[in-house]
This record gives C-alpha cells, sequence and structure tokens, in this order.
C-alpha cells in the first residue's frame, strides 16, 4: 500500500511538473515508411506552455504534424528527418532552429524515451535571436555606432573599440592592442567557455553604461556593445525612493516566473527577511504552505488580470507567523518585461480589532439572553401569582380579572421566553408566537364548543411589535370567547376568526379578529367604552400607529392596520 501511495504521489508530482513548467513539452511517436524512413511523427502528449509558445491546442493529441503544420516535411530545418534519428537511434540532441511554419526562434532538446518515440523540451528564444541579428547589424558598422563597441579575444586582448568606447578605456587605461583589466579579462574567458550572454553595469564618471557580452565562439571572441542607461538608473532610483515611501509592503516579481525581483522596506519588515534573501525567492513561499492549494486560483486570477484588490490572504514571516493582508496587485511593464506588482496592507490591527467587536457582540448577545430570560422567569413569576390569588377568592369578578391579567402577563413572557430560545436577539416569528398564544388562551378560557380559525403570514418582526400584537389579539379573542356566544341559543358553529396578513404592496399588515356570535350592543361606543380591555386596545393600537375599525354585521368584527416596520422580514 505505501508503494502504491508514493506511486500515487509521484504522479500527482510529474503531472504538477508537466504542467506548470514553462518550457514547452512534448511527447511524440515517429512514423516510418516502408522502408523505415521518417516521414511523419504524431503528437501523444503536450503541456500548457507548449500550447502557449507554438498556439496549437491540445486537441492536435492523436494527430499528424503534416496534418497540423502543412509543408513542415518540406522546412530546411528538417525536424521529421532529425528528430526521425533520436527516435530510431536513441541519441540525445541539443539545437538552435528557425521553423518557418511558425516564424519562431526555438532552443530545442530532443531525447528518445523509448525505442520510436521522441520527447521534445523547448523555449521560445525568437527575441534573443532578434537581439542577437540587431547587435550583429550594428556590429558591421563599428566605427559609425554612436554607442561604444569594443571587441576582445580570449587572452583578454582589445582587438577593437570605436571612438564611442574611449571614456571607457580611460577608466581601464586601456587602448587597441593591449589587455583590458583583469576582472572583465576574466568575465570574457568565463563567457566563452560557458558559451553564455551577459550584461553588467558600469558607471563611468556621471554616466552608466550596460556593456553586454556577446560571444562569437567560432573565432574566440567577445563583442561588447555598450549604450547609456543613466536616465533608466535615474527613474530606477525614483522608483526605488517612491516604493521606499509607500506605507505598505510592495512586491514585485516576475510575471512568467513568479520569481520576486524587488521589494520595499515595509517588505522586508511585514516578512522580517532582509531584501537580499527576499529577491530570488518565489511569491508563493511568501505564503504558509497549507495554504498553497486554497491560494492557487487565487494566483491564477491575479495573473489572469490586469489588476485585482481587496483580495485577503496570510503571509508568513520568518519565525512563521501568520499575518492577515489585504493585497492589491497589478501587471505592469518594466523595459518591455511584464511584472506582477503586489501591495500588501498588513490588516493584522483590523483583524484584532474585528476579533474583539465579534466577541463583545457575542458578549452583549448573553447578556441580552440572560436579561430576556430573567424577565420572563419574572413575569411568570406575576403570572403565577395572579393564579394564586385567584384561588384564595370566591368572587366570579375577580376570579375573571385575575385571570384576564395573568393571559395579558403570558403574552408578553411567552415573547421573552422565544427571545431567550432563538438564534436572533432582533426578530421574533409572527406565526410561531401566535399559534403558541391562542392555544394557551383557549386553554385558560375553557370556553366548549368553539372553533378558533387562524391565518397567519410567516413574517418576522421586532419584539416591540410582537408585545402589542400578542396583547390586542389576547384581549380581542378573550372578549370573543366571553361575550360572542354569550346567550346566543344558536346551535350552528361558533367560529372566532384571526387573520395577520400583509396588504397589498406589503407596506402594511392587518390585524383581524371575528366572530358569527351575537355581534355587538347597538349603543356600543368603542371610544367611551369603560372597560379595560377597550381602553388597552385602542392604546396598543396607537402603539403600532395604527387605525381601528369595528364593525357588527355577522358578529363582531375588530380590523387594525398597521405599517410594516422597516426590520420586518417576509417568510
Amino acid at each position: 500500500m505505501k508503494k502504491a501511495k508514493v506511486s500515487d504521489q509521484s504522479t500527482i508530482d510529474y503531472r504538477l511538473l508537466f504542467d506548470k513548467m514553462f518550457n514547452g513539452f512534448a511527447l511524440h511517436e515517429i512514423i516510418t515508411d516502408k522502408k523505415g524512413k521518417p516521414v511523419d511523427y504524431r503528437f501523444l502528449n503536450i503541456n500548457k506552455a507548449f500550447s502557449r509558445l507554438t498556439g496549437l491546442k491540445s486537441d492536435i493529441i492523436g494527430q499528424r504534424v503534416t496534418d497540423i503544420i502543412p509543408g513542415i516535411e518540406k522546412d530546411q530545418a528538417n525536424w521529421i528527418g532529425r528528430y526521425g534519428e533520436v527516435a530510431l537511434k536513441g541519441k540525445e540532441s541539443r539545437f538552435e532552429q528557425f521553423t518557418e511554419a511558425l516564424n519562431k526562434w526555438f532552443s530545442v532538446i530532443v531525447f528518445s524515451p523509448k525505442t520510436g518515440q521522441f520527447a521534445t523540451i523547448f523555449e521560445d528564444i525568437t527575441v534573443r535571436k532578434n537581439i542577437e541579428k540587431e547587435n550583429e547589424s550594428i556590429s558591421r558598422f563599428p566605427l559609425e555606432n554612436p554607442n561604444p563597441v569594443m571587441r576582445i579575444n580570449e587572452r583578454g586582448t582589445l582587438l577593437f573599440a570605436n571612438q564611442a568606447s574611449q571614456p571607457i578605456l580611460k577608466l581601464w587605461h586601456c587602448k587597441e592592442g593591449a589587455t583590458i583589466p583583469d576582472t572583465y579579462a576574466e568575465l570574457v574567458k568565463k563567457i566563452l567557455n560557458k558559451k553564455e550572454v551577459k550584461e553588467i553595469e558600469l558607471p563611468v564618471k556621471n554616466i552608466i553604461y550596460s556593456l553586454f557580452f556577446a560571444p562569437i565562439l567560432k573565432d574566440r571572441y567577445v563583442n561588447i556593445y555598450a549604450h547609456d542607461i543613466t536616465e533608466r538608473k535615474k527613474s530606477e532610483e525614483k522608483y526605488q525612493a517612491l516604493i521606499n515611501l509607500a506605507p505598505d509592503a510592495i512586491f514585485l516579481a516576475e510575471a512568467g516566473t513568479g520569481i520576486l525581483v524587488d521589494v520595499n522596506k515595509h517588505a522586508e519588515t511585514l516578512i522580517k527577511r532582509p531584501m537580499q534573501e527576499l529577491i530570488g525567492m518565489h511569491q508563493t513561499a511568501l505564503h504558509p504552505k497549507e495554504k498553497l492549494e486554497e491560494y492557487s486560483t487565487l494566483f491564477q486570477q491575479v495573473m489572469s488580470s490586469d489588476e485585482t484588490s481587496g483580495v485577503e490572504a496570510l503571509v508568513v514571516d520568518s519565525f512563521g507567523k501568520h499575518i492577515p493582508v489585504e493585497i492589491t496587485s497589478s501587471i505592469i511593464d518594466i523595459y518591455g518585461k511584464k511584472h506582477l506588482m503586489g501591495i500588501f496592507h498588513d490588516v493584522t490591527s483590523f483583524k484584532n480589532q474585528e476579533d474583539k467587536l465579534t466577541t463583545a457582540l457575542k458578549d452583549k448577545e448573553l447578556l441580552l439572553q440572560e436579561l430576556h430570560h430573567r424577565v420572563k422567569n419574572n413575569l411568570n413569576l406575576l403570572s403565577s401569582l395572579f393564579s394564586l390569588q385567584s384561588s384564595y377568592s370566591d368572587n366570579n369578578i375577580v376570579q375573571q380579572a385575575l385571570l384576564a391579567s395573568k393571559n395579558r402577563v403570558f403574552s408578553i413572557a411567552h415573547v421573552y421566553d422565544l427571545l431567550f430560545q432563538t438564534k436572533s436577539l432582533s426578530q421574533l416569528n409572527i406565526k410561531t408566537y401566535m399559534q403558541q398564544l391562542l392555544g394557551h388562551i383557549y386553554q385558560s378560557l375553557s370556553i366548549p364548543d368553539v372553533h378558533i380559525k387562524s391565518d397567519v403570514a410567516n413574517i418576522n418582526l421586532p419584539p416591540d411589535y410582537i408585545i402589542p400584537c400578542g396583547l390586542l389579539i389576547n384581549e380581542l379573542i378573550s372578549n370573543a370567547l366571553k361575550y360572542a356566544f354569550k346567550d346566543s341559543g344558536d346551535k350552528a358553529t361558533k367560529q372566532i376568526t384571526i387573520s395577520l396578513l400583509p396588504k397589498k404592496g406589503h407596506k402594511e399588515i392587518k390585524l383581524e379578529v371575528k366572530d358569527n356570535g351575537v355581534g355587538l350592543p347597538k349603543d356600543f361606543a368603542s371610544e367611551t367604552s369603560g372597560s379595560l380591555g377597550m381602553r388597552l386596545i385602542h392604546i396598543l393600537t396607537k402603539q403600532l400607529n395604527g387605525k381601528l375599525t369595528i364593525s357588527s354585521k355577522k358578529g363582531a368584527d375588530f380590523k387594525i392596520i398597521f405599517p410594516i416596520p422597516k426590520e420586518a422580514e417576509l417568510l
């Protein structure tokens, strides 16, 4: 099992390398004629960099190159023949070649993983070749060239220098036929041996030159092309001063590789590493390893857009401490090369303050819950006192008054009971509250043969609205149960209907309680009624900023319309 896991991990690591490598990679199988001569080859696999560099997509897998790139068999580079020799003989080959079909220069490494197949690893060197071509063109006219041009052989002898080179030669105390300073002579040898180009900076009085060393391997000498970069260096110094004055950490990375090439002082402070250590690191090294998979989408988002802002992430300093930051990034062009600039704003203090506020809010919620719990207990104690007092009285009027008071207290206490149980301390569901309240009222009054029908909307309301609604319904239903069917002598179904529904437009709520009983007395006037219940109904309606309408056609009908509060939530 362990070997299988290692193999699986190796496959994953290979796939990641295959997909993420910067160079193009492709695997092919060679196709020969009857005589064994290579005449074509078929694509077996390619990586993303291959598609990016050639413009050929993954749908070419399984197809022949002559179908994909017509005319390639006639290309002077002899791609098919050259690759066929590697695939059949197994000998690795390295070369630089221009392809007419794609109009590009490529540096190619080709090898055979098994007989009949070959793999290519290549990079686009078109830009470098164009530069070399331009330099070759310049070198044809060294005398007229306004920039310094020099030629040094492998022994460090100055073979040629144009007039523009004189400031450099004065600094070196050198002339044609003499040996250049040891430091530069050793550099020339190194360049010829390693077969590489090199670029260095050289200050000469008030001028800063960029020296480009181009080896001519066949003749074993190096051409040096210099140009004045003084203004560019001044711009760089201004840029460096500007980013060091910035209040946040700034990181600059190559867009293609993600390698850090510059940072400011705040970046050193944030990560607690010196600039020399940060430059050369990959940008992913700034973040915790366990977060890299999670941040992979973030990196893709940053690279695919010119500018992103407000992205939250964690960075890790040299001591392993995780620091929360908010990142603003943008793709910028510096001397023809795309770079990714990231501005990292440390939000540690903000996060700490946010945590304190969250803790304070939780403490407040706990305090409110405890307060609601104590209010509920005190109201329940008051309700119990009413029940106890009622049991000691033989006067029916007193008992009814105490029962009414007990129900009023329950209407309020039940709100605090629900507030204590619910997660929200600012809203309650009126439908849930009404169902439980109606059951309590009906049970406490014990009026038989009366059917209560309710239609209550699923609305969340603030407690300031729930309590008046509960008290109103308590008063109206209690009155209906006590008086609507008294001495009615009607054998029809006795019914009380309660509805609490939003009106059209959802700007108002209509609370209605009606019955099919005997109705109200002809001389009934709610405003002049001396009963406590009616006085409460008017007070509570006013508290809701509502309007009360009373009618008595087929029983009593009480309607209260009030505005829906802003905090309400219709479900």
